[in-house]
């Protein structure tokens, strides 16, 4: 039987790697459509890229002439407006060299006047500081001998010489104005002139000025239109360009999903054949096993009763030893107990039938001799081992193929499994078998490790493979 259930296995085995062939089979096929659709893709991809990296070189080409042609102008202006500016700068300093030059004429003219006037009034104070040191020594010479017609004559000659000193200073400080006026007025007529030639210069260089701006806004605007028209020009060819792409993707997108909607047909229609095929072999297959595990099973049941037989008799027979050896055993207590108290103990005839003691009877002693017997020596004191325990009872309820002696193999799980293709729990085969569950796990653990079960861990449940 062993034998027929490892053929079965291995023919087992044998068609699943031929279905496992199959599948690698197919997954070469796809994978060979694949890798030519990505070959495909990938060299759309590059023409794609190659495209957009001509555009784009053609694009910043133009842009890069455009670029020059726009800095060329842009220096030009640059530099004309530098050269006018300079021109403009060299007439301001000139213009600002000779207003300083003229400004510095009339301060040396304003600081000489001053410092020949500052001397004129150094010597007349001079002069007038000798005359009254004159007339102060006369005057001290004389004052012993004319001492009020002197006081008096100092007195008038004093209020003479302070109306003096004040005209004099009066015109000092009048000729000191009259000098400051006409400087005044000459600096604010040279500074006039000079203010209306810097106007003009000035009004002058602003015209150059916004005209040079108009001319650069005319050129930037110009230049500005220029490549606005080329940006549209060029955002027209992208675009168009863009388009041209576009269809062309679409309409290689749309073979290919054709050609990709084509294989998948054919491919749905080889998987299902092939899958119609494999049903077909497992469907034979699995009545080849039902019908071999089946033959197996009967076979199993027949051994496991006739060894139920053999079992049940080595039981009776053991059942009558053990009587027998129970009846013994009861003779020998109540030999001993009358050997204890002096009494020969009666030997039962023979042919009878004692009833068979229970485990837990006692020896009675016997009945106490009569007071006129002397009694005899008693024998030497010896230990009497206690009664052996009563036989075990008969162990639990064995069904047939299921257990022998407390055994379960693991063809017997294996053709349970077999028979519950719907799965089965481990607590299912505790009940069945009455066996522990640890003895079970380790059962269906080793038939998982030899291709023969599996087991779904969402569920929990066991399954014949």
């Amino acid at each position: 039987m062993r034998g027929l259930t490892e053929d079965l296995l291995r023919s087992n085995e044998a068609r699943m790697a031929e279905r496992a062939a199959q599948h690698e089979e197919v997954h070469q096929r796809l994978a060979a459509g694949h890798a030519a659709r990505m070959a495909a893709a990938a060299a759309l991809h590059q023409e794609l890229a190659d495209g957009r990296a001509a555009r784009r070189s053609a694009m910043a080409e133009a842009m890069a002439g455009t670029n020059r042609t726009r800095a060329a102008m842009a220096a030009s202006q640059r530099s004309a407006l530098a050269r006018a500016t300079a021109d403009r700068q060299a007439e301001v300093l000139d213009l600002r060299a000779r207003t300083q030059r003229s400004l510095r004429d009339v301060h040396a003219a304003r600081s000489a006047g001053e410092a020949a006037l500052k001397g004129e009034l150094r010597q007349g104070w001079a002069d007038f500081s000798h005359q009254v040191d004159d007339l102060v020594a006369g005057t001290r010479q004389d004052r012993a001998t004319t001492a009020a017609a002197q006081g008096q004559a100092l007195r008038q000659g004093r209020a003479d010489l302070f109306q003096q000193v004040s005209d004099l200073v009066h015109e000092l400080d009048q000729a000191r104005a009259a000098m400051a006026a006409s400087q005044r007025s000459a600096l604010a007529r040279a500074t006039a002139d000079r203010q209306a030639e810097v106007q003009d210069l000035r009004a002058r260089t602003q015209r150059a000025v916004q005209d040079l701006q108009a001319a650069r806004s005319a050129g930037e605007a110009a230049l500005q239109a220029g490549l606005r028209q080329d940006r549209m020009d060029s955002f027209q060819q992208v675009r168009d360009l863009v388009d041209g792409l576009r269809q062309a993707r679409a309409a290689m997108a749309a073979e290919q999903g054709q050609a990709l909607h084509q294989d998948r047909t054919d491919l749905a229609a080889g998987t299902a054949s092939f899958l119609g095929e494999a049903h077909g072999t497992r469907a034979a297959m699995a009545a080849a096993q039902r019908e071999a595990l089946g033959a197996s099973r009967a076979a199993l049941h027949a051994d496991v009763s006739a060894s139920l037989g053999g079992a049940r008799a080595g039981r009776a027979a053991l059942a009558e030893n053990l009587a027998e050896f129970g009846h013994t055993w009861q003779r020998f207590a109540q030999t001993v107990a009358a050997r204890r108290v002096g009494v020969e103990p009666s030997m039962p005839p023979t042919g009878e039938t004692e009833p068979v003691p229970s485990p837990t009877m006692e020896a009675q002693p016997a009945p106490a001799p009569a007071p006129e017997t002397e009694p005899a020596s008693p024998p030497p004191t010896a230990k009497v081992e206690p009664a052996p325990p009563p036989p075990l009872a008969a162990g639990p309820t064995v069904q047939a193929g299921v257990e022998v002696a407390g055994h379960v193999s693991d063809e017997a799980v294996f053709s349970y499994l077999a028979d519950h293709p719907d799965g089965v729990r481990l607590v299912e085969l505790e009940e069945h078998f009455r066996a522990p569950r640890i003895r079970l796990a380790g059962i269906v653990n080793r038939l998982i490790e030899e291709n023969k079960a599996r087991k779904d861990d969402e569920r929990k449940l066991y399954f014949a493979t």
